[in-house]
């Protein structure tokens, strides 16, 4: 699900603005509501009554849209100007912490308009109203930025910044540093991002402030975290929610869960990610937050996506961009988009998926959100790739891969040149092809070798604070063996680079003779190994020949099946999979076996499974599959002398058998491990099969369980091993899982039996990308 994945990674909850200012302590919220209880009808209350909707915009956005609107009529009956400007502020801010992002702009609109009005001739509070406009580019800001609009976001935040400079409001400063730095991570500027940061944490260790301090935390996780470096990230999100905690901010506690989440569910660890999600969505729900509940939703659709439970995926997917387009959230609602395209696609609907996709891309290119663009564009072509239309395919694919090289995101480089190796290799342009995979595999390795340099970059941050607290415990110390010290460490510092210099030339020439001492002898050892691969790979090429001609070929299959396919993938030259056909009595007889191992030691195991089946049933003259298996599991039982005392390696194998006796229209069926699914009218039917392999030690009692079922026409059967679903692959290398095969083959059963084969291999090899087969695939339909 690689569409999920990227869209869940553009997604990460990080804490704006809006969420971090200070939540006072209970006992200032009670205060001022004795003092409310008290005040005159004069602006002292309109003070009071805006106090009380600025401390609980962010915990209760509900109670403070009632403080201020009751603020904004006594401020009209009394002409207090800054007073109704304050109410503006405040009501928009706190419509905007519910997630109603249009009207939040509308009341912002009105404050800022005042205040502009106001400066020209109000002198005596020309700095105040300065601080309040400040705020209220600051707030817009964080409007336009939930919103998705990243210009108009920057260039809030910039006047805002401008004007805290001027006023010396070095806590201001810090939050418009916060939150320039987060418009550059949802760009995708990191390096930026990092100044941001950086500039906001000395501002807020200088301060004391300890909500600043857990916001700057939040921020240093989401870069850790779209870096891949999950511990830094974890660290630094629960430092961040134990102070939220302490500070008692809900909303700040319900962005870190839902961080924290996020890092469980890049591990797999799903169980905790969901809990964490649900915290989130316990605590947003309370407080009224929609946008985070919708980004709730979100989170919890992508773990039902990664466990294959397609329907709930989009049951939450649709709810959140429901609650998305009623707040006018449009980045949120490309990222719901997305999100439902990604599972249309993995359920083979191409065409929804394409239209969910093409409107998320509609609205990201109108909001200019570059990465988001990039990872549409590697999707929509993704699916023309599935499509066979290779023409559209390449043309996205090219998009995609430009823009992500512009913006340095290696995972989409690495993305969008897989999928053009595999479509210019379609369209036969093999030089171009070669390029691509050249680039993915070196897209791939530098994500490896990254892990140095964010471990680089987290000490960075670790310097960075160290040197400041260093810088400020000398403050009192004479200039001079200030300038000392640091020419000693500076001194020490070149020294210790020589040294390691001449260290490392050394170990250079060192490994440089051993390696020119080793090459002559590994240059004829080379030539001695390649003449003995030679002849085991032709040994081996030999084996196939007569495992082929042993077993049934596909003619002789389709003879008793006319309307079937067979999918046959062997992980090696040899495979341990294989089936078997035969017929007894007017009974057709067929099995899907998987043997123990795969390459020479399964293709052993396929000869002797193959000639065992036959031997029995001309021997016993039964066509009882139950029967077939029980003796089948004596025979393997007493071939490989398998006995608890003397055998340490069990050989076995799984496997479905079938009797359909045509005349009668009736199925039999038993099974070891592997069972048997029958597709009827679009619902599929699982007949279990026994937990015990052919060659178990451990028999049962009353013998392998024999199925009884009626057959209809255009039913379909699949028999199948277990290569397909353990298929380890997509974008978190996983298994493909028996729940998306099911679905899988639901939703292929309709069509011609030649193209249930093509979609079945075109799913896992695009499933498998560049990872190596798991284990010999084999998958048998049979309609009816």
């Amino acid at each position: 699900m690689k569409s999920i994945r990227y869209l869940r990674c553009v997604s990460v909850c990080f804490l704006c603005i809006s969420n971090f200012i200070l939540i006072a302590q209970q006992s200032k919220t009670d205060s001022l509501q004795r003092v409310l209880v008290i005040a005159k009808e004069d602006t002292s209350k309109v003070n009071v009554l805006n106090a009380l909707g600025k401390e609980f915009k962010n915990s209760n956005p509900d109670t403070a849209i009632y403080f201020v609107k009751e603020a904004l009529k006594l401020s009209e009956k009394i002409n207090f100007k800054i007073g109704i400007g304050e109410a503006y502020l405040w009501l928009g801010t706190a419509v905007s912490n519910k997630g109603e992002y249009n009207e939040a702009l509308k009341q912002i609109t009105k404050a800022r308009i005042l205040f502009e009005g106001l400066l020209s001739f109000s002198q005596n509070e020309k700095k105040r109203i300065k601080a309040f406009l400040a705020r209220v580019f600051n707030n817009t800001g964080n409007i336009y930025y939930k919103q998705g609009n990243y210009a108009e976001a920057l260039k809030n935040h910039l006047v805002a910044l401008r004007i805290r400079k001027e006023l010396k409001d070095k806590s201001g400063q810090a939050d418009s540093y916060i939150n320039m730095g987060n418009v550059y991570v949802d760009e995708g500027n990191y390096s930026e991002a990092l100044k941001e940061y950086t500039e906001a944490l000395k501002i807020k260790i200088e301060l004391g402030n300890k909500a600043g301090v857990a916001l700057a935390y939040s921020n240093m996780g989401v870069i850790y975290s779209h870096q891949g470096n999950y511990p830094e990230a974890l660290k630094s999100y629960l430092a961040a929610l134990k102070i939220r905690e302490e500070i008692k901010d809900e909303n700040g506690e319900a962005d870190c869960y839902n961080n924290i989440g996020v890092i469980y569910f890049d591990q797999d660890n799903y169980s905790e990610a969901l809990k964490n999600y649900l915290k989130t969505l316990k605590i947003k729900g309370k407080i009224g937050d929609k946008t985070g509940i919708a980004r709730a939703y979100d989170n919890i659709g992508n773990i039902y996506s990664a466990k294959g439970n397609y329907s709930e995926a989009l049951k939450n997917y649709q709810e959140a961009l429901k609650m998305r387009t009623e707040n006018g959230d449009k980045s949120g609602i490309a990222l719901a988009l997305g999100s439902i395209g990604a599972i249309y696609s993995a359920q083979m609907k191409y065409s929804e998926a394409l239209k969910n996709h093409l409107a998320a891309l509609k609205i990201q290119e109108e909001i200019g959100y570059k990465l988001g663009i990039a990872n549409s564009y590697s999707a929509i072509g993704l699916i023309y790739q599935k499509q066979r239309d290779i023409v559209k395919a390449i043309t996205y694919g090219e998009k995609s891969l430009a823009l992500a090289r512009e913006l340095g995101v290696i995972l989409s480089i690495r993305d969008a040149s897989n999928s053009l190796f595999e479509s210019y290799k379609r369209s036969g342009r093999y030089k171009e092809a070669l390029e691509m995979h050249e680039l993915f595999l070196q897209s791939r390795d530098s994500m490896i070798n990254e892990k140095n340099q964010k471990e680089i970059m987290s000490q960075q941050f670790k310097y960075d604070y160290d040197k400041k607290a260093l810088a400020d415990s000398l403050n009192f110390m004479n200039q001079k063996n200030i300038s000392d010290l640091k020419n000693e460490a500076e001194r020490k510092a070149e020294q210790n680079k020589r040294y390691t210099l001449y260290a490392g030339l050394s170990l250079m020439l060192i490994f440089s003779l051993f390696i020119f001492s080793r090459f002559r002898v590994t240059a004829k050892q080379k030539k001695v190994i390649e003449h003995q691969n030679l002849q085991i790979v032709e040994s081996i090429n030999y084996s196939k020949q007569i495992q082929e001609a042993v077993l049934p070929s596909e003619k002789t299959f389709h003879a008793f099946f006319p309307d079937s396919f067979i999918l046959y993938k062997p992980k090696a030259i040899v495979s341990g999979d294989f089936y078997w056909v035969a017929e007894k009595n007017n009974k057709i007889i067929c099995a899907v076996v998987d043997c123990t191992g795969h390459g020479v030691p399964g293709a052993f195991m396929s000869l002797l499974g193959n000639n065992l089946l036959e031997n029995i049933i001309k021997k016993n003259d039964i066509t009882n599959p139950a029967f077939i298996l029980d003796c089948l599991n004596e025979e393997i039982t007493t071939v490989m002398k398998q006995d608890k005392e003397r055998s340490t390696i069990k050989n076995g194998m799984d496997l479905a058998l079938i009797t359909i006796d045509k005349a009668n229209g009736q199925l039999e069926y038993a099974g070891a491990h592997n069972p048997l699914y029958v597709l009827r009218n679009g619902e599929l039917s699982e007949l279990k099969a026994d937990r015990m392999p052919i060659g178990s030690l451990n028999k049962i009692a009353a013998g392998f369980t024999n199925h009884v079922m009626e057959l209809k026409k255009d039913d379909m059967l699949y028999m199948f091993s277990d290569g397909f679903p353990d298929q380890i692959g997509g974008p978190e290398r996983k298994k493909f899982f028996y729940k998306p095969f099911k679905e899988l083959l639901c939703n292929i059963q309709q069509l011609a039996l030649s193209d249930q084969k093509q979609k079945l291999d075109e799913t896992i090899t695009t499933w498998k990308a560049e990872y190596e087969q798991t284990d010999d695939i084999l998958l048998v339909g049979i309609k009816i």
